[in-house]
């Protein structure tokens, strides 16, 4: 019992550990110096999930993709956010503009975004009324106001004006405030509105606010540069690529901007891609793996061309420290898979490719995380070059396969495209079983969308990569070709119409099945066929 008590008592204490603020974070941009979190590390934004839609009037159809506008709307005034070991979560915004009441709840494009946020009446200025700011901390919030501001008097003589809002929701503390230009060293300060919020861990009490007001608030400071010039930083941009040769880009540009207040996030420039890393140790690696896929960027455009204008060219690719920060950070965003069981993953939503971390270029695990960055690579680039259309699970898995299993070569030398030896054992073993009826199977395997593919993975992964193999390598060796215009049939039908069925249907209208079916399975059967199709290299 004593020893129960015990536990008990410990567990009250930690419980009630009260909120402590450690480290001071330079926001070098905004030249202030602010106190964080105990122990917090960086804890990056993820950009606004985007929400496909076809769309129709008249005789006339296009895709739009669209976000929450509040999202958007957050995105833009965003300056920094930290988690330190107990859950607490701190966030620094810039208070720029008001949500427009017409945004509200809904979906827009980012085009119709940037048009109604560019109206003045939605600017929050100095002058701006308490009211005002209220308003915009409950949308930043996501939660209602539970009361009118309060001023709090504390660090007066740096700040001009701080307020706390209070929110309804008790695990939420919010404040604004400005600096004040008065202040020796400040006379250049921005002197709009700054806005702090914390979501906690625990219930806050008296203790927590006064940690908040006495080493938060009380600690905010300038970094007493205004008055003269400072040399801008460069260790964000480690780029080795020139800049003439790097195609800027809105998403380029959303995604440096996304860690431009973090002092340990720094960037990395290629020709059509953006690494966004908070790994120090991973810069010669980060370099590697940017050369690689812009190396196979030639040979996914061979295999998959793009339709007509590709609406976002740059490919975002975000490398972590450490394996925790991984997984929190992909966390609820994938419903068929657990992130924890990944090495990387492309996010269509967030238009990210996210890598898991390996401590060095040297790393052991190395080799995985380089051929998943083929095959999720492979999945980000069909998503920016189809101009919206989403292909079958079939060809996509297939041909993310296909780039997965090739060899990069050295210099100016290609790629090397190889078998799967995990796919293929697979395949042979199916081949084998006589009780396969492969008409009626390769039909139905042909027709699985997403979810009824990812309910049986390996099976049909080897089955996708088996079929795009076959057809890439195998059938071009065929008597007379009959498998010549499957591929480009398909994409042919996706521009057309942009229904992944329909494309397959088209892709093997004028295709015996029974045949192809014969085909397929015999070169699975046959050394030799196999053999033939590895000495003819896909190039």
């Amino acid at each position: 019992m004593a020893v129960a008590l015990a536990a008990l008592a410990l567990a009250a204490g930690a419980a009630k550990q009260p909120l402590r603020f450690g480290q001071t974070a330079e926001l070098d941009s905004i030249k202030i110096l602010l106190p964080v979190l105990q122990g917090a590390r960086e804890n990056p934004p993820k950009p606004p999930e985007v929400f496909r839609y076809t769309l129709s009037r008249g005789g006339q159809s296009w895709i739009e993709d669209r976000c929450e506008a509040v999202d958007l709307w957050a995105e833009r005034q965003f300056v920094a956010c930290w988690v330190d070991p107990r859950g607490n979560v701190m966030t620094m915004a810039r208070i720029r503009k008001t949500l427009p009441p017409a945004l509200l709840g809904v979906q827009v494009t980012r085009d119709a975004f940037d048009r109604a946020i560019a109206d003045a009446a939605f600017d929050v200025l100095p002058e701006s009324d308490d009211a005002v700011v209220a308003a915009w901390m409950e949308t930043f919030c996501r939660s209602r106001a539970a009361g009118a501001p309060t001023t709090v008097k504390v660090n007066t003589s740096r700040l001009a004006e701080t307020l706390q809002i209070p929110i309804e929701d008790p695990l939420t503390r919010a404040y604004a405030f400005r600096l004040n230009p008065q202040y020796p060293g400040q006379a250049k300060a921005e002197n709009g509105w700054f806005a702090l919020v914390l979501n906690l861990a625990d219930r806050p009490d008296g203790d927590t606010d006064r940690a908040i007001r006495d080493g938060l608030i009380g600690g905010i400071k300038s970094t007493g540069f205004f008055d003269g010039s400072r040399a801008t930083s460069v260790k964000k941009n480690r780029s080795r690529t020139p800049p003439a040769s790097v195609r800027e880009s809105p998403g380029r540009e959303r995604a440096r901007a996304s860690i431009a207040f973090m002092d340990k996030w720094w960037y990395m420039d290629s020709p059509n891609y953006i690494m966004l890393s908070d790994n120090q140790a991973a810069e010669q690696f980060a370099a590697k793996l940017l050369d690689e896929l812009e190396r196979l960027r030639p040979y996914f455009i061979k295999a998959v061309p793009p339709f007509g204008e590709v609406e976002e060219e740059v490919g975002v690719v975000r490398l972590f420290e450490n394996e925790a920060d991984y997984v929190a950070y992909l966390q609820g965003d994938f419903a068929e898979m657990d992130p924890r069981m990944t090495a990387g993953i492309f996010s269509g939503s967030r238009r990210e490719l996210v890598i898991r971390p390996t401590s060095s270029a040297a790393s052991n695990r190395e080799g995985s995380v380089r051929d998943i960055l083929k095959h999720e690579g492979f999945h980000q680039y069909v998503f920016l070059a189809l101009a919206g259309r989403t292909p079958a699970a079939w060809f996509n898995e297939g041909f993310a396969g296909f780039f997965e299993n090739c060899d990069i070569g050295s210099g100016s030398s290609g790629i090397v495209v190889g078998e799967s030896k995990r796919h293929a054992a697979l395949l042979e073993r199916m081949v084998k079983d006589k009780d396969v009826d492969w008409v009626p199977a390769m039909t139905a395997f042909l027709a699985l969308d997403y979810p009824r593919f990812y309910a049986v993975p390996e099976r049909n992964y080897a089955l996708a990569w088996g079929v795009v193999y076959y057809l890439m390598r195998g059938a071009p060796l065929e008597r007379g070709q009959p498998y010549a215009d499957v591929i480009g049939a398909y994409l042919a039908e996706l521009e057309r119409g942009g229904d992944p069925g329909r494309a397959t249907a088209a892709a093997f209208a004028d295709v015996d099945m029974k045949k192809f079916c014969g085909d397929f399975t015999s070169f699975w059967r046959t050394t030799k066929e196999r053999q033939d199709a590895m000495r003819k290299p896909w190039r």
